[in-house]
């Protein structure tokens, strides 16, 4: 069984991997969606259930690394799911807490400007569960 290993503050958590319902969001850095491929195998391999959630760009532009018709039906193929690909199908996710975690990979440019603003929240969240 595969053990995901995070370090937080200074100490080691593992956690399980199987039966995990994780989001996959996928965004628009296409020169590394062939290294998400490997990554995505073992999850589902480690009986993990994988949602691919694309950007519009990701879902809809063509570029020198693929075609993205071709992209989402390898994603949709390795996970058994089909892709979410606008806002409309993406809003049931939070009311209808379909999934556990949500990675978003790559995380580059913007998207990566959004950890502070979540790291917020969380520590936000935490604090007011923890007092109140």
């Amino acid at each position: 069984m595969f053990i995901a290993k995070h370090i937080v503050n200074r100490k080691e958590f593992k956690m399980k991997i199987e039966g995990l319902n994780i989001g996959l969001g996928i965004t628009g850095s296409f020169c590394t969606f062939d290294k998400l491929i490997p990554e995505l195998e073992k999850l589902v391999q480690q009986k993990a259930n994988v949602y691919p959630i694309f950007s519009t760009n990701a879902a809809s532009m063509d570029t020198r690394f693929g075609k993205a018709e071709d992209w989402v039906s390898r994603f949709e193929e390795i996970t058994g799911h089909n892709a979410i690909k606008t806002i409309a199908d993406a809003e049931p996710i939070g009311p209808k807490e379909l999934i556990d975690i949500l990675v978003i990979a790559p995380c580059t440019g913007k998207a990566s400007q959004i950890q502070n603003y979540i790291h917020f929240i969380l520590i936000s969240f935490n604090t007011f569960y923890k007092t109140g």
